[in-house]
């Protein structure tokens, strides 16, 4: 269960970052993650990432952040392919990146690092 919801709170988390919003420094402390890129129908792109966007902000792409398997997905439409912009933008959120500003992925990886030090304490 702890790693679903962690896993449900990174995906919300990192879909938000999806704009075009200038990004900030690598997070201290984040972990290396296996980026792993999807190109899907564009409705499965929007299935997957319409849930964590904006209220009347279409997704353009979304990243699925596991700190449990040390994960990241990034899912795509292949309907309407992304920049190369977009692509480098989803990927420094894999790497760390929150947008300027905000602190979404350090909150995500903090709560994250609670989860493991409490199962940690009472196995």
């Amino acid at each position: 269960m702890q790693g679903n919801a962690t896993r449900l709170f990174a995906a919300l988390a990192a879909s938000f970052l999806a704009g075009c919003a200038a990004m900030g420094p690598r997070i201290e402390g984040w972990p290396v993650l296996a980026v792993h890129e999807h190109y899907v129908p564009h409705v499965e792109m929007r299935e997957r990432c319409a849930r964590f966007a904006g209220f009347a902000a279409p997704p353009l792409a979304c990243a699925e952040i596991n700190f449990a398997t040390l994960r990241c997905d990034i899912w795509f439409s292949a309907d309407f392919p992304p920049s190369a912009h977009m692509r480098e933008h989803e990927r420094l959120h894999c790497a760390g990146h929150d947008h300027e500003n905000e602190n979404t992925l350090r909150a995500a990886l903090a709560q994250w690092r609670a989860g493991v030090a409490l199962a940690a304490r009472h196995p």
